[in-house]
Parts: C-alpha cells; structure tokens; sequence
C-alpha cells in the first residue's frame, strides 16, 4: 500500500498543479476602457500616419482608380494587373467630388481603413461578451488583439482588410442574433452582411459558404427563414460580384483574377498543398500567441450545443480550404506564400479576441500546457513539413506575413541564407508561455498582451526601412510633369505592367493614353514604357535625364520638346543596356 501510494502521489500533485481554479470576475471601469481605446486608436494612427502616398503600385492604386470609377471622374485611369472587390473604393468614391489630388484621395483612404478597424471592436466586443465578460472588460478585450502587428501594421496600406474584419466580425454577431430571435428579417440580415463582406474581398467566399452550410442546416426545420438568409446572401453577393466586374472593365486592362484564380486550384503538388496548410495553421502561433488556440479549443468544445462556434470553426476551415488551393508555394518566387497569414487574418483576428475573453475569466493551468503543447506541436510539423520545401531565393512580401515580418532577417536572405526558423518558432513558443503564464496572474493577460503587441507593432513600424514615411514618394517613377502642360496627353505602353500604375497615379492633371508603340499617333512627344521597348530609340528618341535605363525609360521624341531640353542638358543618349 505505501508503494501505491507514493507512485500515486506525483500524479496526485501534477492534477492539482493543472486543475482549474475559480473563474475571475473582471470588470474593468469606464477609465480603463476609455485609455484602452485612446491607446489602440492612437497606435493605428501613429502606424498610419506615414501613409501619404503608395507603396504598392497593385494593390493600393487599382483601389484609387476603383474609386475614382465608382465617382464618375473623367477621365478614367488604365491601369494594369487583377482586380479586387470594390466595397472599399465604394467608401472612398466622395472623395473624388472635394478634390482631383490621387495623394488626397489616398490619404483619405488610409483614415477610413483606421476608422473601419476601430469600428470592428464593438462586433468583436459582443463576440469576447459570449465568453461570459461584462460590456467594458468585453471591449477592452475585444480592443487589444486589433493592434498586434498583422491587423495594426496594415493601417500603413490602402487595404481592405478593416473592412473584411468589420463586416465578418458583424456577420457572426447576426448569426447568433438569427439564432436568438428566428426571424425572416435577421435572416435577411445575415445573408446582406456576408453580402457586404464579400463587397469588401473576395477572400470572403468562404464566409458566405460557410453561412451558407449552417443556416441550411441550423434551419432545416425552419425552411422560410433558411430561405431568406439564404436569397439575401445569393443576391447580395451576386450584386458584388457584378460591380466587381463593372469597375473592373472601366479600370483594369485586362483583369484576369477570376480565370487565374479558378485555373489555379488544379494546379500545385500535394506535398506543396499539405506544406502550405501547416505554414496557415503554425501562423497564428506566433501571430496570436496562445489566444487563438485558446479560441479553437474553446469552440471545439462548445460546437456541439452552440450553433455560433460551429459556424466559426466552419468558416476558418473554409478561408483555410481556400488559401491552401489558390498557394502554390513550391512554384512561386514568394516565401510568405508557405505561411500567407494575410488570407485568413479577420478570423485569426475574431479568433483572437474569443480566446483572449477566455483566458480573462478561465484560469486554468491545464489549460495553459495543453495549448504550449499544441503551438510546439505545430511549431514542429512546421519545421518539419514546411521548412525543407523553402528556397533561399524567395523573397516575402511584409504585408501579407506582418504577424511573421518582425521576425524575418533581410540581411540572411541578402546572404543566400535560409531564415534561422527554428529561432523563429521558438519566438513563437517563448511568446505563447509568457502570455499563458499572464493568464493565471488575475486581470493581467490583456494589460500583457497590450505591452507585448504595442511593443512589436511600433517598434517594427519604427525600424522596417519599408514603412518609413521617406519610402513613400513618386521618385522612382518617371514623370514628366516638368515637360507637359496640365491637360496634355502622357502616352504609356501597356507592357509597364504594374510599375504603369505609379505613372497613372502619379500623372496628377495630365491626361494618360495607353498605346503599344506601333500604335502610337505620329504627334507623340512623350512616351513611357519598360526597359524592354527600345524602339523609340531607332527614330531618335532620347531618355529623360542622364540616360541612364531603369524598369520604366521615359523617352522624348524628336521635335520641339527634345530640342529644347537636350539644350538644357535634361535628355540624353539612351546608355545600351548591360553597358
């Protein structure tokens, strides 16, 4: 018997040591919610405040010119490359009415992507109350996660990626309404806000499809409701879709993101695919230390009595389903494509604050080693899996890996050295103990998770050479404002690609045709085009400034102009290329 006993006795103590305690009743005061929201705002704004022209001649500018589409501004832009939902250039489009400055309208921009994500903490703060929170600790906690490096740091982009977090995060607060109340008209709210989601990014298909699989099953037996959600949500997101490619055709030259998108989930390896997954699911480890596979857990255990968490876990399988179809990592030139955090930040983000509103009131050390177990876990699958199939070549692109970007070392890959990843996840791990071990000390997890965040977020903003605000100018691009007259034509070659964009965006009141050499007018003086055009050459064209070739050549063809600036020493000979 004493043997027995003492083999039990460690086993004994390790159940103590992991048993949960009493739950914590915290209840910040009206003070405390009121800093917390000053602090959030005032890290967005800071993040943002450098944002006064684009860094992203795709992205950023095809939003402008959406914009400036939607507000009937003659003339339109051409612009190069694939299109995006325009429910952001929707919110932009007044804009365009007050002023006919791009830079203005951009910045103008950015203020509505801050406000949208300010505006996400109260939906994502009625999410963080289902945990059992009062309504200020709920938005204290809901407010925190927005300011970690991922959501926060992409205040320094023209991105929709506010909006998607505010319309998602409003959806799941409609289910759960449709789920109290049962009525036709909560159904057609429901469907009208995945609507509006997919008005905001595409990437918000697997919302709609996942609201589309609960409700069918939630309200089988309540087929009129279930219809109606259902009728909003197809006809909503059937009108987006179709705006979509209404701009699109006014904008774009040639859009080609749906055919691609489609053609592309044939395509890819399965050892690609299944490394691509593990690189999704480790992401939010190291991105959202231990709250989001609180959150998982959490909602794995309530699935089965409560129909809100089933449709969370369904719509997170189905944005995870798709970014793993559309990666194909092994055969990109791109390293965040292994692990693209951006795909599925508004429910890493949802995510995030659930599991932080557990780890408010849930003080549990059981609970703390299962999910250390379960992000080293990953961490391992992710070195494992993931990491051999990485080439040192490929490059990554911050914005799309902001919750990774902070840890990535630009100087190894200048090297041709892989990035030290298992420091990385060993960040990652270290991170996810510290706040686990904050969860068992009262009230102090969100107050911790604000210092760490906070912490990351302004000092990467600060030392990233690509978020400096002197990074952001028309410098690199050639325009030649100095040489044409408002009103006068600028000619452009439709081979630019996207570098064309910044000539559009940045041509301010001159006029932009775009026209492949053989089709230009014989009465061009100016014409812009990629280093691979040389034509203008053979007919005496010469380059603006010292010759000198660079992705985009601006030539000056014989006539008046030229002669007058090769007097003032402002064109040159073209210096061959190689040469």
């Amino acid at each position: 018997m004493i043997s027995v006993s003492r083999g039990r006795a460690p086993v004994q103590v390790m159940r103590r040591l992991l048993a949960r305690r009493a739950d914590v009743a915290w209840d910040a005061s009206w003070p405390v919610v009121a800093l917390v929201l000053l602090a959030v705002t005032t890290i967005h704004v800071v993040v943002a405040w450098g944002a006064s022209y684009p860094t992203n001649s795709l992205d950023e500018i095809v939003m402008v010119g959406y914009s400036r589409a939607i507000a009937g501004v003659d003339p339109g832009w051409q612009l190069s490359g694939s299109g995006y939902m325009p429910g952001l250039a929707i919110l932009m489009a007044p804009a365009w009415w007050f002023t006919q400055d791009p830079a203005t309208v951009y910045q103008g921009g950015i203020a509505i992507t801050v406000a949208l994500a300010m505006a996400a903490i109260w939906p994502l703060a009625l999410l963080a109350r289902r945990a059992g929170l009062t309504v200020r600790t709920a938005i204290v906690t809901a407010a925190v996660p927005t300011i970690a490096p991922a959501p926060a740091l992409m205040s320094n982009y023209l991105a929709s990626e506010s909006l998607l977090l505010l319309a998602t995060a409003t959806s799941l607060v409609l289910a759960d309404r449709l789920v109290r109340v049962r009525t036709i008209g909560a159904g057609i709210l429901l469907g009208s806000a995945a609507s509006v989601a997919f008005l905001a990014h595409g990437r918000a298909l697997a919302l709609g499809v996942a609201v589309a699989i609960w409700v069918v099953w939630v309200f089988r037996h309540e087929v009129r409701i279930a219809a109606a959600t259902l009728g909003a949500l197809l006809l909503g997101s059937g009108l987006a879709y179709l705006l979509y490619r209404a701009v699109s055709a006014q904008v774009l030259l040639d859009d080609s993101r749906t055919s691609t998108t489609v053609s592309e989930l044939s395509n890819g390896s399965v050892q690609g695919s299944i490394g691509a997954l593990v690189g999704q699911l480790w992401y939010p480890t190291i991105a959202f230390p231990a709250v989001v596979v609180v959150a998982v857990l959490f909602l794995a255990r309530k699935a089965r009595t409560d129909s809100l968490a089933t449709l969370i876990l369904l719509a997170t399988a189905g944005s995870l389903a798709l970014a793993v179809l559309q990666l194909k990592p092994a055969a990109s030139l791109r390293l965040d494509t292994w692990f693209y955090g951006r795909y599925n930040e508004q429910l890493w983000v949802v995510l995030a604050v659930i599991g932080a509103a557990v780890l408010v009131r849930v003080v549990w050390p059981g609970l703390v080693a299962l999910v250390v177990a379960v992000s080293a876990a990953l961490g391992v699958g992710f070195l494992a899996i993931t990491v051999p199939q990485m080439s040192v070549t490929q490059y990554w692109v911050d914005m799309h890996v902001f919750g990774v970007a902070p840890w990535l070392s630009t100087e190894r890959y200048g090297n041709g050295e892989m990035q030290n990843w298992g420091t990385i996840v060993g960040v990652g791990l270290l991170l996810t103990v510290a706040v686990g071990v904050l969860s068992l000390v009262r009230s102090a997890v969100v107050p911790g998770l604000l210092v760490i965040w906070a912490a990351i977020t302004l000092g990467y903003d600060a030392m990233s050479p690509a978020l400096r605000s002197d990074a952001r100018s028309s410098d690199d691009t050639p325009l030649p404002q100095e040489i044409l007259n408002s009103g006068e034509v600028l000619w452009l070659d439709p081979g630019s690609g996207t570098e064309g964009n910044s000539v559009v965006f940045g041509a301010r009141d001159l006029v932009v045709s775009v026209s492949a050499y053989d089709d230009l007018p014989e009465d061009v003086a100016v014409y812009i085009a990629p280093f691979s055009v040389q034509d203008p050459a053979d007919v005496g064209g010469l380059l603006w400034g010292d010759g000198a070739q660079g992705l985009l050549n601006l030539w000056v063809f014989p006539g008046p102009l030229q002669d007058d600036l090769l007097r003032q020493g402002l064109v040159a000979e073209p210096v061959p290329l190689g040469g």
